[in-house]
């Protein structure tokens, strides 16, 4: 009998061992989710300071080539300065690569430019065909006629034509404006682009700056950003500013003369005077 009380009832060892497995069990899982938790902001905070002193590093390397100028070489694998107290943590390393562009690829970017205003064809369809009724007026496009002097398209220069109104044709021609001077500009500044283009490269580096970090078991990290930056020494950038200082002088003192030709309006409005005069003159009489 007593036996079968026992069995009965149950062992309160057992239920106890049973409780504190399942404790344990649950324990273990609120711990590793707590580690975890701990574990990524950790990771967060760290990519966080990562990519708030990577935009310091950039403005230091910029700075430091601006004053020094570019090396005509490229720069692989370089050491660069990491601000206290995060150099213990983070090390840095950058790369700075030239921009050689190809006469192909200098070629392809002028025909983009340009190609929006004047067509699919761009410049090259004006120089590939007929130049010889260059010099007209905008008579073809204003008929509805996308098509200019050469075979190139003047589809693009539609949108001049809400400004010129019913007598655009009258105006054009009133104020003596040459669509074939427009469109020989438009192949001058065409020649000159590709030089600067090559200038601006030669001023302009790809630099690429990767901040790497031990983040423990889960290994190393990096945070890598490519930009570009150009250099312009300080005594360049003098000279510019004085040149042009000059020009406001010399301007403003009259010993540039005016492009746009105030002298000659200046000698008709003095007749007009003199004709102005005569007429006072006589009505005296």
């Amino acid at each position: 009998m007593r036996w079968r009380g026992l069995h009965e009832g149950g062992s309160p060892l057992l239920e106890m061992m049973v409780a504190i497995a399942v404790l344990a069990i649950a324990m273990t899982a609120i711990m590793s989710a707590q580690q975890a938790s701990m574990q990524g902001s950790v990771l967060i905070k760290r990519g966080q300071a990562a990519a708030l002193l990577m935009r310091s590093i950039i403005f230091d390397i910029e700075e430091e080539y601006k004053l020094e100028g570019f090396p005509e070489n490229a720069l692989e694998d370089r050491d660069c300065d990491v601000p206290e107290p995060f150099d213990d943590l983070y090390k840095c390393r950058y790369d700075l690569k030239r921009l050689d562009l190809e006469p192909e690829q200098m070629q392809a970017l002028v025909d983009q430019s340009f190609g929006g205003l004047m067509g699919e064809g761009g410049l090259a369809s004006l120089q590939a065909g007929d130049r010889e009724g260059v010099s007209g007026t905008m008579q073809g496009l204003m008929s509805g006629s996308s098509s200019g002097p050469g075979g190139l398209d003047l589809s693009g220069l539609a949108f001049l034509m809400p400004f010129l109104g019913p007598e655009g044709e009258a105006l054009m021609s009133l104020c003596n404006v040459n669509l074939g001077a427009m469109i020989m500009g438009f192949m001058g500044i065409q020649s000159f682009v590709p030089k600067v283009l090559e200038e601006v490269s030669n001023k302009t580096r790809q630099l690429t700056v990767t901040l790497s970090w031990n983040e423990g078991a889960f290994g190393a990290r990096e945070f890598a950003v490519v930009t570009f930056i150009t250099s312009l020494p300080e005594e360049q950038l003098q000279q510019l500013k004085e040149i042009e200082d000059a020009q406001e002088v010399l301007g403003g003192a009259g010993l540039i003369p005016d492009p746009s030709g105030g002298d000659d309006r200046g000698g008709g409005g003095g007749g007009g005077g003199g004709d102005r005069g005569g007429g006072s003159s006589g009505g005296g009489r």
